[in-house]
């Protein structure tokens, strides 16, 4: 792909948490949708300290050629319009549960006593809370805005129903939430 000679690449947020439509200018129902893009991808960096499309720009061995031969600023331009194609061409988020789990129990020093213990029933629940966090990152990560998680009717409804907020041990009581906000805000 022959990435779009753009003005917005100098003049917007953060490059890797940027939407597609926001890159292509794609008129969507709801100009919000481009916020549930980047809360996707900030959760997905909160729970494995890397951005995904970043990490795929570094796995890459053809760019890693490419930027032994850049300056400073070169190479960070470089790598903003490559994360920028990456999403872009976005067929599916690039992630998976077993990577997801790999990297929170066996390279996670807090995790690595479940490794040598085998404590199954633990693993268990972190694998259907990863399970459940991917399938909501995934839902915001659509290349579609219109078929992102909080698109529909129900908007941001659709999100607080998600089962990463409603099943599990940490469920969010929304109205006790709101509550304590005004509270914090009034006070």
């Amino acid at each position: 792909m022959v990435f779009p000679a753009h003005p917005r690449l100098d003049s917007f947020g953060t490059p890797e948490k940027t939407s597609p439509e926001v890159y292509l200018d794609t008129p969507v129902r709801s100009p919000g949708l481009a916020d549930w893009w980047s809360l996707g991808i900030l959760l997905y960096e909160m729970v494995l300290s890397e951005n995904p499309f970043i990490k795929a720009v570094k796995m890459d061995q053809e760019f890693k050629e490419e930027r032994k031969k850049l300056n400073k600023n070169e190479e960070i331009k470089a790598m903003t319009k490559r994360v920028a194609e990456l999403i872009i061409d976005l067929k599916k988020p690039s992630f998976s549960k077993k990577q997801v789990l790999k990297e929170l129990f066996w390279t996670n020093p807090e995790y690595n006593s479940l490794k040598v213990n085998k404590e199954f029933e633990e693993y268990e629940k972190c694998r259907l809370e990863v399970t459940r966090f991917l399938d909501f990152v995934g839902a915001l990560l659509k290349k579609n805005p219109n078929e992102r998680l909080g698109s529909g009717a129900g908007g941001v409804k659709e999100i607080k129903e998600h089962p990463w907020f409603t099943q599990g041990e940490d469920q969010i009581d929304w109205a006790e939430f709101e509550k304590q906000v005004k509270q914090n805000i009034e006070a």
